[in-house]
Formats: C-alpha cells, structure tokens, sequence
C-alpha cells in the first residue's frame, strides 16, 4: 500500500479512537428503555402509614432531572412553585413521578432513575434550562431528585393551594425582568410542549385539540394577568407572546386536518 494511503489510515484510526474511548466511558448510566425504575432514599421522614403517598393522593414536589447528552452530565430545576399531580392519574405527571413517590411522607426525599417508558420514551423532548435550550435525546434515562412537599387527602384536590400559587405566579410575572410568560415553570413547560408537537405529528394528534386548548387558555390567562398589571403600572409590556400564536396555528390544524394561517 503507498505511503500516503497508510497515513490517511492511520489518521482516520487516530481519528476515530477518541470517539470510541468517549462513547466507552459513557456506558453504563442508561438503563434499558423498558428496564425498571430505581429508587433511593437521601433523606428519610417518619409517618405512619396513613401519611404516606398512595394512588389518589395529590402530591406537590419540588425536583430536579438530569440526564446524559454527548456524555455530558445535563440538569434542570423543575417549576419554582412545585410540581402539583394526583398519584396514579392517567392524565398527569411523568410515570416515574407516579411510582417514585408512593410510600414518600412529607418532607423525604429520594433519587429516582427512571427508564425511558417511565419518563419521555423514544421521543427526542425539548427542554428549555437557564441558560439554554436542548434537546433529551430518545430513549434517556432520567435522574431525578425529587423532595415532597405536600400531601392531600385521598382524592382531595387542593383548589386553596392552586389560588395560592397562581396568585404568586401572578406577582413574579409584574415584578420579573424576564419575559412576561415566565411563571410556575408555564415558561419552561410551554414552548417544550409546542416543539414537541411539531416533533411528532402523531402524539399531538393522539392528544387531541382539546388538550392543546386547555394549555392554551392556562397560558393565555397568566399572560394576561401579566399584561393588564404591568399597563396599570406603567411598566413595559408585550402586546403578543410568539407562543401562543404558534400555539394557535396548531389547535386549527389539529381541528381541520389544515395548516392554520393566523
């Protein structure tokens, strides 16, 4: 083999050798897509067992995910007001929330690592974090640390503390220097759910326009609220939020079977 050959080889080999040794080193942190949740404890609290998380209980916890991509080593801070679910609802919160917390009593905390069947599938999901935005890459595992904060009664759901938290929300959305949408994590949640919907057609339509309408109408009142205080404050204000316009064009084609054309 000429000479010039042998050193183009040698440096394709060099050349991939470091990928291989990276893509090495990071085996190992992903379960099987349909392997089993994993649930530890960091810091446990004493309840009777009337006290402790079971399905039909409303559970407010604050948590954080984590997850691997190109081997480094992602985390994000959930909503700052909690997350609020009903354990074992078909229709809320991530599966690996729903299993991870049963038996939890107020004030534990523990670390969950969670399949992808349990978390966002196969799905690539956008998220939004601090200081920028990125994409879970398809069948992730997902850390979680999760604290909990609040337990209802069974099947009780807790309108008091709902009022209480958007009327916070309502507060920091006058007050923020950021955008006039963020609040209670309807900042992060939002844009992640309109660009996975334009991700996959499929699960949007499997959805429904009424679900999309209900997002829609939650951020739209936020906005709103926002709106209407900063222009009797005389503060600074946007007239239109990209969102929910984007947001819009969705439910008409959900709706029509068309592209929708604002």
């Amino acid at each position: 083999m000429p000479a010039h050959k042998l050193l183009s080889l040698a440096l394709l080999l060099l050349s991939i050798l470091p990928a291989a040794v990276v893509g090495k080193s990071c085996e190992g942190h992903d379960l099987p897509p349909d392997g089993q949740i994993r649930v530890g404890v960091k810091l446990k609290k004493d309840c009777n067992n009337l006290n402790r998380a079971k399905k039909g209980q409303w559970a407010r916890i604050f948590y954080t995910e984590s997850f691997y991509a190109n081997c480094s080593l992602i985390t994000k801070v959930g909503e700052p007001d909690g997350y609020v679910f009903q354990i074992g609802a078909t229709n809320g919160g991530l599966k690996a929330f729903h299993e991870g917390v049963m038996g939890m009593c107020e004030g534990e905390k523990r670390k969950i690592t969670a399949p992808a069947n349990l978390a966002y599938g196969g799905m690539a999901k956008y998220m939004l974090t601090e200081n920028s935005d990125l994409w879970i890459p398809p069948n992730a595992t997902i850390m979680y640390e999760i604290e909990m904060m609040m337990l209802t009664a069974q099947e009780e759901y807790p309108p008091d503390y709902m009022k209480k938290m958007f009327d916070n929300s309502a507060k920091s959305l006058i007050t923020s220097e950021d955008h006039i949408g963020h609040a209670a994590g309807v900042e992060n949640s939002f844009p992640s759910l309109v660009k996975t919907a334009e991700l996959s057609p499929e699960w949007a339509h499997s959805k429904g326009a009424d679900y999309f309408q209900a997002k829609y109408d939650e951020r739209k009142m936020f906005f709103d609220v926002a709106k209407n205080n900063r222009k009797k404050k005389g503060m600074e204000y946007e007239d239109s939020d990209p969102w929910l316009d984007k947001m819009l064009l969705l439910i008409e084609e959900l709706k029509t079977g068309k592209k929708g054309e604002l």
